[in-house]
Parts: structure tokens; sequence; C-alpha cells
């Protein structure tokens, strides 16, 4: 046994002149998908004579990279140089395949079938012409006899004669009518034979469709005697994709539980089908709200007095008011969370435990991969300042032993839909948050007690601001909440401009998340209960200089 492995680098060398070309054909065994594109492995069983030849392969797909293109030989015989023949090509034949030569075989079966069963329906036929002579000929002789006999036979003669011609035209009628009902059932199942013909040779015309467009591969082989052998091909094809999809399913209760079922979404569009084949998933190369408002932090700067500018003819003034400000703001509302998924040497490869079909095209498959029960911690998360509920948040460790690759997942909580979060990649052992709905009897609001004249671009000239707000949390579900409630205070980045922070109660967090200027305060509420945080903060800056306050 001889094993070669010839890369598409060789197909730029010359071939000679080959004494005979083999047409043989090609069957996807396998397909390993990737992210984005897909690696496909077709076999091709051949047998050759000896000397040298050109095996000549013409059901490969129209668009494929042959710069990737890979041959593997087992057998007793030699590879040489391969290419692909895409211009002047000679006409072909449709190439036969183990599908279609299984229809022809099925073809000539209904054919006999139908000359069998058309002998059957002549045979039935012609045993009804014979009954109906029989009876025309009884006829005959009865006219016959009554005539000669009429006078001469007695009354014993005339009644044997016609008992006689009676029965037996009582036969041949029986015999002629059972001759017509076998005839017809007999059209009957011919006409249903004749229907799986035609609908056999449809079926074999669609197979056998001429390959004259197709680009067809011219692999070099040779042997010193008669031999077969098997080559493996695959190539890389562009048009394909998988990804992960996840339904995960939040239960309430006293313990809370969590279930992770994965699934995979995956689509080819070759323009041929997969039918069976191996299937490899690999990450090489690799409507409702249901999640609290994001925050960000909020930057106070001081600089130099704004100046006025004259006015023109019109007496229209100039405002020199900086533009960073808006600028920020427009920055801060575009921004958008993306989970990028980057592998260092590290590749995750799925095999599917049976063979899957998949047609080529575009149409997406989704294939269960497994169910894993995770644990979780459910707490309750507010942002009064831009949402009057809270929401379920649950932090999710990921023990199931192995890298959650990020993907899309659908949100369950207690059976019923919530909505959609995109599931970031999470190493084995980590920890994610999900967001499961909004807690509609978990209220919260937010109010301004007081705050200087500005707002968003809006500048003041005194050396002191202060602003001072009113958080209010009330619980009217049945059930205790332990609750962590966000908000914000300014953010100094320059030394001349302090800012002094109060609260009651006390912040219980800062830099949450690691975003400056977000802060938390945790609270506990029984059913029924009510509590109240009040906040706020003081900026100081030198009297030369103005306060830009980047938010609100």
């Amino acid at each position: 046994m001889k094993t070669l492995v010839y890369t598409s680098i060789i197909a730029l060398l010359a071939h000679a002149a080959w004494a005979e070309e083999i047409p043989v054909n090609s069957a996807i065994t396998a397909a390993t998908v990737y992210p984005q594109g897909a690696k496909v492995t077709r076999m091709v069983p051949f047998d050759m004579d000896a000397g040298a030849h050109q095996l000549i392969i013409a059901d490969l797909p129209d668009a494929f990279d042959f710069s990737t293109l890979r041959i593997v030989g087992e057998g007793d015989f030699t590879l040489g140089t391969f290419e692909m023949r895409r211009n002047n090509l000679p006409p072909s034949e449709p190439v036969a395949t183990p599908e279609s030569r299984a229809i022809e075989a099925e073809i000539e079966r209904l054919e006999d079938a139908v000359q069998a069963k058309d002998y059957e329906v002549e045979a039935a036929t012609q045993r009804q012409r014979a009954a109906e002579a029989q009876i025309a000929f009884l006829n005959a002789i009865g006219q016959s006899k009554a005539a000669d006999q009429l006078d001469s036979a007695s009354v014993d003669d005339l009644r044997a004669i016609a008992a006689m011609i009676g029965e037996e035209t009582n036969a041949a009628l029986a015999a002629a009518l059972q001759a017509r009902i076998d005839a017809t059932a007999l059209r009957g199942e011919s006409n249903d034979l004749r229907e799986e013909l035609a609908d056999a040779r449809q079926r074999l015309a669609a197979l056998l469709l001429p390959e004259n467009d197709s680009p067809r591969l011219s692999i070099a082989v040779s042997a010193e005697a008669a031999t077969s052998g098997m080559l493996e091909i695959s190539y890389l094809v562009g048009p394909a994709f998988w990804r992960p999809v996840y339904d995960v399913s939040l239960s309430l209760g006293q313990t809370p539980a969590l279930v992770v079922d994965r699934n995979i979404q995956v689509l080819q569009d070759t323009g041929e089908n997969w039918e069976n084949v191996a299937l490899t998933l690999s990450t090489a190369m690799p409507s409702a709200q249901s999640a609290p408002s994001e925050i960000y932090p909020l930057i106070a700067r001081i600089g130099a007095p704004v100046q006025f500018e004259a006015a023109d003819s019109m007496g229209a003034i100039a405002l020199a008011a900086p533009a960073p400000m808006v600028m920020a703001e427009e920055a801060a509302r575009a921004r958008v969370s993306v989970a990028v998924a980057s592998f260092q040497g590290q590749t995750i490869v799925y095999s599917m435990p049976n063979a899957v079909s998949l047609a080529g095209d575009g149409t997406e498959v989704q294939l269960a991969l497994d169910s894993k029960a995770l644990e979780v911690d459910v707490t309750a998360l507010a942002v009064p300042a831009s949402d009057a509920t809270a929401f379920y948040m649950a932090e999710i460790t990921n023990g199931s032993g192995e890298i959650l690759l990020p993907g899309n997942a659908r949100l369950f909580r207690d059976g019923a839909m919530i909505g959609e979060a995109q599931l970031p990649l999470t190493a084995a052992g980590k920890t994610i948050d999900l967001p499961f709905g909004a807690i509609e009897g978990l209220l919260v609001s937010r109010r301004i007690l007081s705050r200087e004249e500005g707002d968003t671009g809006v500048f003041t000239s005194s050396n002191r601001r202060g602003d001072r707000f009113e958080i209010t949390a009330e619980n009217v579900t049945g059930l205790p909440y332990d609750l962590r409630i966000l908000d914000r205070v300014p953010v100094s980045e320059q030394e001349d401009l302090t800012v002094n922070v109060t609260a009651n109660p006390r912040i219980s967090a800062t830099e949450v998340d690691g975003k400056r200027g977000v802060v938390a305060w945790d609270l506990t509420l029984s059913p029924g209960q009510e509590q109240t945080i009040t906040f706020g903060y003081e900026l100081g800056w030198p009297s030369d200089m103005e306060l830009y306050m980047d938010g609100n």
C-alpha cells in the first residue's frame, strides 16, 4: 500500500501526453465547517490498467479555492501532476453516480414489469375473445339444430340440445366476463407501472445533467500493473459558516436553577448538496427590553472663560461654545458592545455523532449539541436614571469544563421567553452576567431635588456647583429582593477641579464594572417595603475658570 500526498503547487508543472483518460466519479464524504468557510472532502474510487493515465473528475463544484486543493492517494500506483480544466472543454457525457445507477436499475425493472403486464393484458383479452367466439358458435349450433330437427326430433332430444347449448353458453359468458374483468385490472396495474417508470426516468434525467460547463480536475496516475485505488480530495469553499445558539432557561424559586441548551446553526451555499456527510464544526480562524440600560461616566472639567466675538453686520453674535461636549455625548449614545472571539493556538472542534445532510442553497440547519446545568446566583439590578423597574440579573458560573463560545442566547424565565442577549466568550470556571427581564413589582424612580442652572453643553460662571437627587425603591411584590441600584457622580480629571460626594445611605461600591464615577447601593427590600436614597455632589474650581459638564 502506498500513500502519497500532493498539494496544488504541483499543478504548475507541465504534464505529458497520457495514453488514456478515465472518467471517474467523486462523492462528498466529510466536511469541516468554520465560522467562515468550510473544507470539503471527496472520495474517488477508480480502476486502471497498467501504464500512464489521466483520471478526469467532472463533478466538482464550479467555485472553490483551487490553491487549497489537496490530494491523497491510496493504492499501488503513482500520482503525478494535476490541473483544473476550465476552458475549451470537450463535450462530456453525463457522469453516472451510485444513485443514478440505482435509478437505471429501477427503470430496467419497471420496463420489464410493464412488458410482462402488457402480456398479461393481451392474454386476458384473448381469453375474452375466445369465450365470445364460443358463444357465437353455440348460438349458430342452436339455430341449425332447431331448424333441422324441429319436425323429427322428440321433445326429450330438443330438451337435451337446448340444455347443452344453454350450459355451454353460460360457461362461455362467465369466462368472457372474467377475462374482461381481469384485463381491466391488469390495464390499471400497467398504468401504475408506467407512471412509476416515467417518474424514474425524470429523476434520472435530473441527475444526469450535462457537465459541459463544470470544471474538470485532471490527475495523472501510473501503475506497473492493473490496479484499483482511492483518491481523497479536499479543498476550501467560501459560502459556508456555523455559529452557536444558546437557549438559557432560568427557573426562579427558593433555589434558582439554570440550564443552557447549546445548539449549532450551520449552512452552506456552494450550489451542491452535502448528503449524509461526516460533519465537523471547528473554531479555527475563527423585542422588548430585557436588560437594564447602560450607564456611563459623568466627566466634569474646567477651562478658560469663553470669549464672545463681535456681532456681524446683521447683529448676529457668534458664541465659541466648545464642541467636544456634544461630541462626547453622541459618542456615548453610539457605543455598541461587540464580542470578538480570539484564539491563540487553541481550536475547539465538534464532531457530529451522526451523518448530516446540508442543502447547497443556503438553507440553515440547526443541530442540537448538548445541555448543561450551570451554577447561578440571581440578583436584582436597577438604573433609576433611565428605567422605572428593576431587572433580574443572573451571575452564571461556567462549570461545563470547556469554553463557551460567543453567540446569540434566547433567554427563558420560568418557561416564558423574555428576550435575547449576546453570550460572550467565557472560559471554563469564569462567570458571566445575563439579564432576565424586568421585575414588574420592583419599582424605582429618581428625581432632582436641586440643581443650579445649566444642562448638557451649558456652562455656569460660578466656581461652585451642587446637585442633589433622590432615588426611591419600592417592593410591591410578595417576595423579598436583594437590590443593587446604579447611578453616577462627576469625575474630575484635573487637580484644580474638586468633587465632593455625599450620600445617605452610604455608597456600597464605586467604579462599578471598572467605570469611573459609576456608584452602587446594595439594599434588601422586604415585601411592601419602600426605601429612599439621597445623594449629591459639589464641584469647586478656580474663579477664573468655567465648568463644563459632559452629561446632565
